[in-house]
């Protein structure tokens, strides 16, 4: 007869005493697209929503495709169900956040087709941990030389600590055009922009169009 060992009994009934974690997300349902449009904790992991109409974004301008900067060049991300970038891989959605991200942490992405035939992607990475950092960088397009980059203890500032500073080194890089200009080939970088369309400037605006 098997018989349960002290160490699993400890285990289980510690099991017993943790908080609730759990969270039941309606994609259909505005409250989620609301409360996940940028992220949302739930346990250990941030949850964010997009959403596509068809042939249009939503309530913005439609995304183009997701890029990374992988082996030394730019490259688009397939299409697929589901999409993993590991950590400190530069990446950016075209029209959607108008830098490059690194993250200490990997994160993923999965594309699910709602009933009313809008689509919707689910990101899912860890919560910001002491000691995290994220980046908002920009490389020139044609050579791939860094330009600039703000970089952010996420887990000392949390989410919200995040957006500003997003906003911080979106304002320092416009603010430059020799920050924006590439010192090995001359490229001006387009205006950068964040992620919050609503507040963009006329320029930024144009430049949301372009990239």
């Amino acid at each position: 007869m098997a018989v349960l060992s002290k160490e699993s009994y400890a285990l289980m009934r510690q099991c017993l005493n943790l908080p609730a974690a759990l969270a039941a997300v309606e994609l259909l349902s505005n409250e989620a697209e609301l409360r996940y449009g940028s992220f949302y904790p739930v346990g250990d992991m941030i949850v964010g929503l997009r959403y596509h109409k068809p042939g249009k974004g939503s309530g913005r301008k439609a995304f183009g495709r997701t890029l990374k900067i992988a082996d030394g060049r730019i490259i688009p991300t397939p299409y697929a169900d589901v999409n993993i970038t590991p950590s400190r891989v530069p990446h950016h959605v075209e029209h959607g956040f108008g830098y490059w991200h690194i993250n200490d942490e990997q994160e993923m992405s999965i594309r699910l087709q709602l009933e009313d035939g809008r689509r919707a992607t689910m990101l899912l990475e860890g919560f910001p941990q002491a000691g995290r950092k994220d980046r908002f960088a920009w490389y020139c397009m044609r050579c791939l030389t860094p330009l600039y980059m703000g970089e952010i203890e996420t887990g000392r500032v949390g989410l919200p600590g995040f957006w500003l500073a997003e906003e911080k080194a979106t304002l320092e890089f416009n603010a430059d055009l020799q920050l924006r200009t590439c010192r090995e080939c001359g490229w001006q970088h387009p205006l950068g922009y964040s992620w919050f369309e609503a507040h963009d400037t006329p320029e930024q605006a144009t430049a949301r169009l372009k990239w």
